[in-house]
């Protein structure tokens, strides 16, 4: 062959080959398709206007197609309103493909491999009642508008480092088997309501910048919550957890997160593992969102009527904290369980309708702070009383007990100016010998150097009588309840 005909060939090749799409599918092969417009074929053509009916009918001629062995529409962008066939029974990928309109998938089945590797959904992408029966990747896929996955069903699925810019919805799904929300970013509102996770479900580093809602929604394996960098992703709107159900709870996990707009109502958490988590404080204590949204607002049905306020559901945050205390006991974290069982006492006394009842338990916070606080008895209880007493004894008068002594009485009168700088000595050794009394007194000693001389002296060792066994008995039971183990 001559060169000149070398050259020829050539020549044909290149100009044959630039008729035809060089875009790269996911193999690394170019596509190969005809040419729509200058560069690109009818898939891949960039040009907001195309002919959707002619994508149409080139893409049916693909689904039609028995001989190929997968599907792959890597970098294909889908103009508005192109339908798929009801059930996909081969391996399909849409590596990088862009879906310029609403994404409507709504009843399809997927039989076998899907994967939407970094795949752009422009605007509604609605994949409501789908089933995929094999896995399925939407790794760092884009969802810019309204996501709807409701009642879809998932054999494995895996959002790792997705994005959702609209509200997204995955009620009443279904996930089979492994759920991987891992690194995905939810900038809308999310629901979960009504979610059946049956497997290992991954929120790793997961961001909810709008808040999120897992009402009544079931965890049949195990769950693990963990977020390390960015501490308060989920600080800014409510988490919705109440109602949710974790058949193997002793798998669940909440590992370094904020739980401060955390709702936990209904749930059980007390096989729940809590590392290293955030709780909303106040004074000092942690308490549950439950307990800060009690008092919520809810919509009428009339227009123009104003909301209506919803009463407390006392008992049930009770139980919140009563689960959370019987956690945190059986894992000897004894301290936060203290908190718990002050916030469980205090939904008790909110919720109690029985006024005596309801006096018993504010005695029990005003005395000891349910149990949970030693210092209160002892500073705020006990050593008042051991320095208020001996003045009232003073005043009311007691007299030495012992006759084989001498005489001694001691009996002050109100008037201030019977008390002079010449007499401070006196009236100081005086408080002190009604000091060693009242000890006595408190401590129940039976044997006493002095006693009462009036009706008044008896009332003041009568009364002090009374207190000094409950609060050393609140002061005993918090301490223990703090030194325990």
């Amino acid at each position: 062959m001559h060169m000149n005909d070398k050259k020829a060939d050539v020549s044909n090749y290149l100009a044959e080959k630039e008729k035809h799409c060089s875009v790269k599918m996911q193999d690394e092969t170019p596509c190969g398709r005809e040419l729509y417009d200058d560069k690109h074929c009818i898939f891949h053509s960039k040009k907001p206007d195309k002919d959707a009916k002619l994508f149409q009918e080139k893409l049916t001629e693909i689904f039609g197609d028995n001989s190929t062995e997968q599907y792959d529409f890597s970098n294909f962008i889908f103009p508005a309103g192109i339908l798929f066939p009801d059930k996909i029974d081969k391996k399909i990928t849409f590596f990088q493909a862009v879906f310029q309109g609403e994404a409507d998938f709504w009843g399809k089945t997927f039989q076998d491999e899907t994967r939407f590797h970094r795949t752009t959904f422009q605007r509604e992408a609605q994949f409501t009642k789908v089933t995929f029966q094999a896995s399925v990747i939407f790794f760092k896929a884009f969802f810019e508008g309204e996501t709807n996955f409701e009642e879809a069903s998932f054999e494995m699925v895996s959002f790792d480092g997705a994005t959702f810019k609209g509200r997204t919805s995955f009620e009443h799904t279904s996930f089979e088997s492994k759920a991987d929300f891992s690194d995905a970013i939810f900038k809308s509102y999310a629901s979960f309501s009504g979610t059946t996770f049956k497997a290992l479900t991954y929120l790793i580093e997961v961001t909810f910048q709008n808040g999120v809602n897992f009402h009544a929604a079931t965890f049949g394996d195990e769950l693990v919550i963990y977020e390390e960098e960015s501490f308060r992703i989920f600080s800014e709107k409510e988490v919705d957890f109440r109602y949710a159900t974790f058949l193997r709870p002793e798998k669940v996990t909440f590992e370094k997160v904020d739980l401060s707009r955390f709702r936990f109502l209904g749930t059980d958490l007390r096989k729940v593992e809590f590392v290293d988590v955030d709780w909303d404080t106040k004074r000092g204590r942690n308490r549950i969102y439950d307990e800060i949204v009690s008092h919520t607002l809810t919509e009428t049905k009339y227009f123009g009527l104003p909301p209506l306020i919803k009463k407390p559901d006392y008992p049930l945050i009770a139980q919140v904290y009563k689960r959370l205390r019987m956690n945190y006991e059986e894992n000897l974290n004894y301290a936060e369980a203290g908190d718990f069982h002050i916030g469980e006492m205090e939904m008790r006394r909110k919720g109690e309708k029985n006024p005596f009842n309801k006096g018993i338990i504010w005695l029990y916070k005003l005395l000891s702070n349910y149990g949970e606080s030693y210092w209160r008895p002892l500073l705020c209880w006990i050593l008042p009383i051991l320095l208020l007493f001996p003045f009232l004894f003073m005043y009311s008068g007691i007299e030495r007990v012992t006759q084989s002594q001498s005489y001694y009485r001691i009996d002050y009168d109100f008037n201030p100016s019977s008390i002079s700088l010449d007499k401070a000595g006196d009236f100081i050794k005086d408080y002190l010998k009604s000091s060693v009394y009242s000890l006595s007194v408190f401590s129940l000693v039976r044997e006493k150097q002095y006693r009462p001389i009036d009706n008044w002296g008896h009332f003041w060792m009568v009364l002090e009588s009374i207190f000094s066994p409950v609060l050393i008995a609140f002061f005993l039971l918090a301490l223990r309840r703090r030194f325990r183990r």
